[in-house]
């Protein structure tokens, strides 16, 4: 019996704007690379010297993404450790943001888009964190534990 047709609506918004939240993040990452000087310089300069460098570095965020959407993918499946791993990824992320050296004037675009990304994980956060949610994570880790014993 597939459990996410009794998905929660809360979830499925949840599972929805983190997705959404993740594409708007790979946007980011990619505008990052040729729209801040800084940083289109780096890549430039990393990839003339080192030219598997830039491979490599496409490579993890590749993986990094994929990874990512299993976690929201698990999640929406009623994994309730995948639920926490999100928060997990939702603070790191915040802290990353906290921490970066964008100034909204000079990159309003691109401070725009990894504040919207945030936004957007909080939100889904919230969702999932939520009485019904919560309930519906428990009974589908309870049913699960019935079914492996």
């Amino acid at each position: 019996m597939d459990e996410t047709h009794n998905r929660p609506e809360k979830v499925n918004r949840a599972i929805f704007l983190s997705y959404l939240a993740i594409g708007i993040s790979a946007l980011f990452i990619i505008l990052q690379m040729f729209v801040n000087d800084e940083t289109s310089l780096t890549v430039q300069f990393l990839s003339l010297f080192f030219p598997s460098w830039l491979i490599a570095y496409s490579t993890f965020l590749a993986i990094a993404y994929l990874l990512f959407l299993g976690v929201i993918y698990l999640t929406g499946q009623g994994h309730n450790w995948a639920r926490i791993i999100l928060l997990l990824l939702l603070i790191v992320d915040t802290l990353f943001f906290l921490s970066s050296p964008f100034d909204i004037f000079l990159y309003p675009v691109l401070t725009l888009l990894d504040l919207a990304s945030i936004v957007l994980q909080i939100v889904a956060i919230v969702y999932l964190f939520q009485a019904e949610s919560s309930c519906w994570f428990s009974q589908f880790n309870r049913q699960q534990d019935i079914k492996s014993t």
